[in-house]
């Protein structure tokens, strides 16, 4: 559901804030007051393409906000988390993903989209406008002409949808399985070049005796075989230091040690200095003694450093070819080793995969054709009833058809193509939904439709533009109440001029342009109980006490049809 709507510096409009109605809201106005203005910044929000000429002069900036209630929507939740996008907080601490916050900017340089202040492409809009909303009349975001969509509002009436999921899991694994076997179909040459490289690769790898880890390993001992001498020189020269030179240091520390003895024997105070030095020189005594066994086992093997070199430059070459570490190398070996096997086997694997295929296509045909036997079923119903709801409406010779051609091949969704197709007049051959010209044809259709299917269409708001075009005050009557009933299982925005249409809102917006300062502005007005009379009663025409009693009566005949429901 839209709960609000606010727009800043957008054609006529300075800034406008709009709060909606869960049920039914009316736009009325006069011509040119600038009614449309509003669809087409709700259409911005929507994922339209935006112009810079939509900025009102004199200023940088438009800014297009609409917050949506978004509670329990699994579409959009769904698509929400698989965008790493969440649902705004701060309104409803108790309840987290109560509220979907759009905002749209729009400058000389180009346009931004924000969903809950994070900044998503243009086409997260138009997934999230498609998820929303429709809007019907003579804007482009119009779901319902689209055949994919006209198929699932088909399958959603029939109640088809679990069947359709099966024919799709069976689709997806017929063609996982094709996918496979067209990797089997190689020619032999192919296939023995193949064998010959992947046979080559695992016993080179197999051969070069591979350990995860032995890389640190074999660093160290190369680096301990290559320094040898300057261990052996540097490890000298720290023993010369500590005892064998003249004025080594333990021997300078062991005539200080007899000194402080003789001290001590005069002045005990400095026996923790005695003992401290002693300690000392056993941990120098200690220390010399370790060195020397380091010294000692100093290795000079040339031949030992050659073969480490020659094993470091293997690996080296291995990595070059088949990873970053011996452990991808040896992952790759694996991977290589399966490919290999399924070639080596690839004729036994062949007929068992054409075997599967062969059966798995049989279920998928009677899948598909039993869909298609129930949608048939379902469409001539759902022709019969939208031709009913059409005639209600205004088009009494209207000929609706759901048309299903069988495709070439049978796909994810079935063996049909479905497609709306309309006559609105007599002698004229049905065509496309989207071939039709009229603007206020298309939004009756729609209505038709949306009435049908309210149950089974999961898109929360329809606005319908000027959906009363070329139909009169009684036809209005029967608009309005199919607005109202629509508006019982959906959020409804409705532009008219008539006020038998006016009558059903549950809020009422008036529409007007005026000029200030030399200025015009488009203002909106939320209409109370008096204004909505009276706004009526303007549409009306005619002396005014006269359409104030007619409004007065077309507000309360709406009120006891919608309470009749």
């Amino acid at each position: 559901m839209l709960t609000l709507l606010s727009i800043r510096n957008y054609a006529l409009i300075e800034e406008l804030t709009l709060e909606f109605d869960k049920q039914l809201n009316i736009l009325t106005g006069e011509t040119g007051a600038g009614k449309t203005i509003i669809l087409g910044a709700l259409g911005l929000l929507l994922g339209e393409r935006a112009s810079s000429n939509v900025i009102r002069q004199g200023t940088k900036r438009c800014e297009i906000n609409g917050v949506f209630f978004i509670k329990d929507n699994k579409t959009v939740l769904n698509f929400l988390k698989e965008q790493g996008l969440e649902a705004n907080n701060e309104s409803r601490k108790e309840n987290l993903r109560d509220e979907l916050i759009f905002r749209r900017e729009i400058t000389a340089e180009g346009s931004r989209c924000f969903v809950n202040s994070t900044p998503v492409p243009l086409s997260t809009f138009q997934v999230l406008g498609d998820f929303l909303v429709d809007i019907h009349g003579q804007h482009e975001h119009q779901a319902l002409l689209r055949p994919a969509v006209q198929r699932n509002l088909l399958d959603n009436y029939g109640d088809l949808e679990n069947l359709r999921r099966k024919v799709f899991d069976l689709y997806k694994k017929y063609f996982s399985l094709k996918e496979e076997e067209e990797k089997l179909h190689l020619s032999e040459q192919e296939r023995n070049q193949k064998i010959d490289l992947y046979s080559f690769q695992v016993q080179e790898i197999e051969n070069a005796h591979l350990e995860p880890g032995e890389e640190t390993e074999l660093e160290k001992e190369y680096l301990r075989l290559a320094n040898a001498e300057k261990l052996s020189t540097w490890t000298g020269q720290i023993l010369q230091l500590l005892t064998e030179e003249e004025g080594a240091a333990l021997n300078r520390l062991q005539k200080i040690e007899k000194i402080l003895t003789n001290l001590v024997n005069l002045d005990s105070s400095l026996q923790p200095n005695l003992k401290n030095l002693t300690e000392q020189i056993y941990t120098l005594d200690d220390l010399a003694r370790e060195i020397q066994e380091y010294q000692n086992k100093i290795e000079y093997n040339p031949k030992k450093l050659e073969e480490l070199v020659e094993r470091r430059e293997m690996i080296l070459k291995l990595k070059k070819k088949y990873g970053s570490s011996i452990k991808d190398i040896l992952e790759y070996q694996k991977k290589t080793k399966d490919e290999l096997s399924k070639l080596s086997h690839s004729e036994e694997k062949k007929d068992e995969i054409e075997k599967e295929i062969t059966e798995i296509y049989a279920k998928l045909e009677t899948l598909a054709k039993e869909l298609s036997e129930k949608r048939k079923k379902v469409a001539e119903k759902l022709s019969k009833e939208t031709e009913k709801e059409l005639n209600q409406l205004g088009m009494p010779k209207a000929k609706f058809l759901v048309s299903l051609k069988e495709k070439t091949e049978i796909d994810a969704s079935g063996k049909d193509e479905i497609e709306f197709l309309i006559s609105p007049n007599p002698g004229e051959g049905v065509k496309p939904l989207s071939k039709i010209a009229s603007g206020g044809e298309m939004s009756r259709i729609m209505l038709a439709l949306k009435t049908i299917l309210a149950q089974s269409d999961e898109t929360p708001v329809l606005i319908f533009d000027e959906i009363d075009a070329g139909i009169g005050g009684p036809m209005g009557t029967v608009v309005g109440r199919k607005l109202a009933q629509l508006s019982k299982s959906h959020q409804v925005l409705c532009v008219t001029h008539l006020p038998q249409i006016s009558a059903y809102a549950n809020e009422h917006f008036n529409v007007a342009k005026e000029t200030r300062q030399g200025r015009t502005f488009t203002e909106v007005k939320r209409l109370n109980k008096e204004e909505k009379i009276d706004e009526i009663a303007r549409m009306l025409g005619g002396e005014k006490s006269t359409a104030l009693k007619h409004a007065q009566e077309l507000i309360k005949q709406a009120h006891q049809v919608i309470s009749q429901k």
